[in-house]
């Protein structure tokens, strides 16, 4: 019986092994037993990792031997599973901070005999299901080829397994494609390294992006990224492929990616084509969204394709390995991994804490409370007054000189600057401003209010700007550009206006999010 959503992995206890997608074992014939993993994922443990559980077992004065034998073993969400069994957690005590292991009742003491799988035997099992995965996959890749004959192609490659699964199977219809490789600058030094040598290796067509600033540059300018404040994504990755697309592509680009439904909450509403909106000249599809973690695993086996080195050291998944969405586990598995990236990092905190009046600094590093930090934003005071006249006019006082230049570049999306002398004007049917020194009048002839909305909002931009470069590719006329490192609007500019509220970037851009805002006092 094929099972309708990924998450259901058999296990046949005769030949000691899992079956993917069918309950009756390809090999011996028997019904296989659900292994009764929830829908979660499964993925088998490595040497490495394995290693580091028998010093955990030995520590605790059991026998490694035991309970991890030589052959192949798994994980699925903090348990390790041995010939078909859940046999012990691993988990992080917060109140004692270190790791340990628990393990299931009717394992704990008990008589086991474990002799773990074979995984030349787990892929003959399983060839004919990879095959027919690997088929279905390959024709939809070919239909959305004819689908869209006209539009450059390119694949996501993050150094992820999702991801070179993915590449492996579009190259083969496409071997010169496009690999885009975004460098967030916080990505592992192994998956640098890995997606450098892979494309050695399968001479890839490799584009590699990066950020207009490194992550800590931003860092400096923001703070540390949090669940409610995440930057992140917007200047590490929206930002710069978007300005890729816009310097590449003539419109649109249609995009390979490893995404799976089996992955989050989130992604299990996926549609295999549909448009992102903070990348809006992007089309996605996804060859393997109905893929589980297990098939994926098998496929890179069976193909006999590299693997990013992470994954040796008993991490699920990849990514940035800075995300404040990741777990205090998972931190807490880097100090032991990767130290030195973890000790800078924590080093950085401690600056800001100190910088920033952080109360109980250890403690707010050390348990992850970083992750959860919400500021108050601080108001540049401008002066707005409303000036009485026939028209609706408001003058604005800019304290800080220093932005004069900006400003005036910001203005651009209303009209054409002119100059007279010391005084700028930029006029449109809706609103007239006029820049002299560090006042701006402003005359609106609309009876809407949500022309002077507009202006507040890009003035804010214009005061604030971090230049992250993450609108840039919101504009669908390519009006928007970086030039010396700042935001610079171009002539192509229609004044639409549609920039200052973009549908892509719903919460605003980053300086009206995350920096020191504009406040308008009347």
């Amino acid at each position: 019986m094929a099972h309708s959503d990924g998450s259901e992995i058999y296990w046949c206890a005769t030949c000691n092994i899992p079956i993917l997608k069918e309950d009756i074992c390809p090999l011996c014939g028997c019904p296989g037993e659900p292994a009764y993993l929830g829908k979660g994922e499964i993925r088998p443990i490595f040497d490495l990792e394995k290693k580091w559980y028998k010093e955990l077992l030995t520590s605790d004065g059991h026998d490694p031997e035991k309970y991890l034998p030589s052959g192949l073993c798994f994980y699925y969400n903090g348990s390790v599973i041995v010939d078909g069994k859940k046999i012990f957690r691993v988990t992080f005590d917060e109140k004692d901070s270190r790791w340990k292991i628990k393990f299931y009742k009717k394992y704990l003491n008990n008589e086991v005999s474990l002799t773990g799988s074979n995984l030349q035997t787990i892929l003959e099992a399983n060839s004919s299901t990879l095959e027919a995965l690997e088929n279905e996959s390959l024709t939809f890749i070919q239909a959305v080829f004819n689908d869209y004959p006209e539009i450059p192609r390119a694949v996501s490659f993050s150094g992820g397994k999702d991801s070179v699964a993915t590449l492996h199977l579009v190259r083969q219809l496409s071997p010169e494609i496009d690999t885009i490789y975004m460098n967030t600058t916080i990505d592992f030094p192994e998956t640098v390294d890995y997606i450098h040598n892979l494309a050695k290796l399968w001479d890839l067509n490799l584009i590699e992006v990066r950020p207009e600033k490194d992550f800590f540059t931003m860092c400096s300018e923001l703070g540390p990224p949090s669940k409610f404040m995440k930057w992140c994504c917007k200047t590490t990755k929206f930002g710069p492929i978007n300005r890729l697309i816009d310097s590449r592509y003539e419109d649109k680009v249609i995009v390979a990616s490893g995404v799976r439904k089996n992955e989050s909450n989130s992604r299990s509403k996926y549609y295999p084509i549909q448009v992102n909106k903070t990348i809006p000249k992007q089309i996605l599809y996804f060859p393997i969204l109905n893929w589980n973690s297990l098939d994926v695993w098998l496929y890179l086996f069976s193909k006999k394709i590299p693997i990013n080195e992470v994954y040796l050291k008993g991490y699920s998944r990849i990514g940035c390995w800075l995300c404040p969405e990741k777990t205090l586990r998972e931190f807490k598995k880097m100090e032991r991994t990767h130290p030195k990236l973890v000790n800078d990092f924590y080093n950085y905190l401690k600056k800001f804490a100190e910088q920033n009046n952080v109360e109980n600094t250890y403690d707010w590093i050390n348990s992850g409370k970083w992750r959860y930090r919400v500021s108050r934003y601080n108001k540049s005071l401008i002066n707005r007054e409303s000036l009485c006249s026939v028209r609706q006019q408001f003058l604005y006082d800019i304290k800080d000189m220093s932005r004069q230049s900006n400003i005036i570049e910001f203005m651009k999306v209303f009209g054409p600057i002119k100059k007279e002398g010391k005084l700028i004007k930029v006029t449109n049917h809706n609103l007239e401003l006029s820049i002299i020194g560090n006042y701006i009048r402003v005359n609106y002839y609309s009876n809407n209010e949500n022309v002077i909305h507009q202006f507040e909002k890009q003035l804010e931009k214009s005061i604030n700007c971090i230049n992250c470069g993450a609108c840039v590719g919101n504009c669908p006329f390519k009006a928007i550009e970086i030039k010396n490192g700042r935001i610079h609007f171009s002539e192509s500019c229609i004044h639409c206006l549609k920039c200052i509220f973009p549908k892509g970037l719903r919460k605003g851009c980053i300086s009206l999010n995350y920096k020191t805002q504009l406040y308008c006092i009347k």
